[in-house]
């Protein structure tokens, strides 16, 4: 994934696995074929392909600001599922008491769902009509 910015430029390289083969033919390990990122088991070399594959699981991510040079920043390690970030967000969206402080307001609230929820509410009226709904009009007290 790429992101060009105001400022630069991103560039995040992930590859859980190179290639899954299935029991019938060798496993994994003598396991069946489960995503690593789910099992919280990332560096069981579970995600390896046989030696020389051109694409080893890893991750990279390069940042260059405009007229600098590129530079890797470091991906900090975590264990758990989905390399970590499951209880994080799990947390965020059922647990409100003794999160960490959110300064840049990323975390969403009720009337963000609710927000949400009614944009797609009016897109499938939409569709189901075809003329334009308007937020407003649904009734749920946003718009």
């Amino acid at each position: 994934m790429s992101v060009n910015g105001t400022a630069g430029r991103a560039e995040l390289e992930v590859t859980e696995r190179g290639q899954v083969r299935s029991v019938a033919d060798g496993g994994i390990m003598g396991r069946p074929a489960v995503d690593p990122m789910t099992a919280g088991d990332r560096d069981s070399g579970a995600g390896a392909g046989p030696v020389g594959d051109p694409r080893p699981a890893g991750e990279r991510l390069i940042v260059q600001r405009h007229w600098e040079p590129a530079r890797v920043v470091p991906i900090p390690s975590a264990t758990g599922t989905h390399a970590g970030g499951d209880i994080p967000l799990l947390d965020s969206v059922f647990r409100r008491d003794g999160l960490p402080p959110d300064p840049l307001g990323r975390r969403a609230g009720y009337a963000d769902g609710l927000a949400s929820a009614a944009v797609g509410i009016a897109a499938n009226e939409s569709i189901a009509t075809g003329r334009p709904v308007g937020i407003a009009g649904l009734g749920i007290g946003i718009g």
